[in-house]
């Protein structure tokens, strides 16, 4: 989950608010604990100019490309939740014409991966051959022509998207780890990133307040 000290693959709109949530700058916790050098040289960072403090979160300038910021969406309730991601997976698919392989729904768990991919097979969306499910099968290739992939973040470390739909985030833990997966999963996003969680709580919250804070 190293930094990068060039980013061409995620526009700098999806890499800020995720570094931002990584070291915890708009975190509620006291002390704001962040990864240790081991994903990121903050000094490093700072003195190649590749990031900057500006009043109390990282301005990030190591990512080239510029994009559409993410979208963050608190559902409420996990069947909300559930619905939210087939409705995105309709818009994106029949009405932006995005293919469903360009398509990722990553997680934190199994067992919640599982769910989603439930719900997305029950939906019959229009253009979508079926949904395949990747956790710990290395030979299975996560991307199959005209199915959406579904996994947990540790399973599609190393792979990207055009679309990221990132689901159950505020269940995300707030520790360095914690902090890491989700930085992990935001970047898989190469255009599109989409956090969606049922309560606006934990890393999710953050997400929200690191998004808004960049659009000033």
């Amino acid at each position: 989950a190293s930094v990068m000290t060039q980013c061409f693959r995620n526009t700098r709109e999806i890499i800020e608010p995720s570094f931002n949530v990584l070291y915890g700058r708009y975190s509620d916790q006291q002390g704001r604990q962040g990864p240790t050098k081991q994903y990121g040289d903050i000094e490093g960072l700072l003195n190649r100019g590749d990031i900057e403090d500006v009043g109390g979160r990282w301005r990030v300038h190591f990512a080239k490309r510029h994009g559409t910021p993410p979208i963050v969406t608190f559902t409420g309730n996990i069947s909300s939740e559930d619905a939210a991601i087939v409705e995105r997976l309709r818009w994106l698919i029949c009405q932006q014409e995005v293919r469903p392989e360009d398509v990722q729904i990553l997680t934190l768990s199994r067992k919640r991966a599982f769910w989603i991919a439930k719900a997305v097979e029950q939906a019959s969306i229009k253009g979508l051959s079926g949904v395949h499910v990747s956790l710990e099968d290395r030979d299975d290739l996560i991307i199959q022509r005209g199915q959406v992939c579904v996994s947990t973040v540790a399973s599609a470390k190393g792979y990207d998207s055009y679309c990221v739909l990132l689901a159950s985030a505020d269940k995300f833990p707030l520790t360095p780890e914690g902090r890491a997966t989700f930085y992990v999963g935001c970047t898989r996003a190469i255009e599109y990133l989409e956090v969606l969680a049922v309560s606006e709580s934990g890393l999710a919250a953050e997400m929200y307040r690191a998004v808004n804070s960049q659009k000033v």
